[in-house]
């Protein structure tokens, strides 16, 4: 995962990614599916979207599953 989180964090920043060529092929498939031209306008809006804000403005009991860390600060 650490590869693949270094890998994303220039996405943050709005710059490609730039994937290690030591990750599996599978792996960095899917980061370059997030640049395709078709899927990067979306990709890049929900990539920077955080649940955090609008969460705390939610009045009734919510489950919330994290697959990560959540993005570099």
């Amino acid at each position: 995962m650490p590869k693949g989180a270094e890998a994303a964090a220039p996405y943050y920043a709005g710059l490609p990614m730039d994937p290690d060529p030591a990750l599996p092929d599978s792996v960095k498939m899917v980061l370059a599916s997030f640049e395709a031209p078709a899927n990067l306008p979306l990709a890049r809006e929900l990539w920077l979207e955080s649940a955090r804000d609008p969460l705390q403005q939610v009045r009734i009991p919510t489950l919330v599953l994290i697959g990560g860390q959540g993005r570099p600060d």
